[in-house]
């Protein structure tokens, strides 16, 4: 007798605490399904900030020359009274230099990303 109403208290007890552990359950899925969310959209706001690129800008004057190193390891060697503008890293499609003036370069060959020189008369191009 005394083990059936111990068996009871037991049946009581384990029907008063399931409502709590679903309701804890439920809780846990969701702050896991919010802390993915908010993993995801920290990862792809922080990405999309990383890929705007900077641009530079060297200009030579007078006797000035000026040698770069760009990101892919591509030189170039800008003449005297002559402008410049790169990126600080180039996107996946191309690898795009602006030039007035002249200069001199040496390219990493790159199929997947053409190197092309912007100029005020037209674009070149080298794969």
């Amino acid at each position: 007798m005394e083990e059936d109403k111990r068996a009871e208290k037991i049946r009581i007890l384990e029907q008063q605490i399931k409502p709590q552990l679903s309701i804890t359950k439920r809780l846990l899925s969701i702050a896991a399904g919010l802390l993915l969310l908010l993993t995801v959209a920290f990862i792809l706001r922080f990405s999309i900030i990383e890929n705007k690129s900077q641009e530079w800008m060297v200009i030579t004057t007078g006797e000035e020359t000026y040698t770069a190193t760009l990101m892919d390891n591509s030189k170039i060697a800008l003449n005297k009274n002559s402008q410049l503008t790169y990126p600080d890293f180039f996107n996946n499609d191309k690898r795009l230099v602006k030039l007035v003036g002249e200069a001199f370069f040496e390219i990493e060959l790159d199929a997947a990303r053409p190197f092309i020189v912007e100029t005020e008369q037209e674009k070149l191009s080298k794969s």
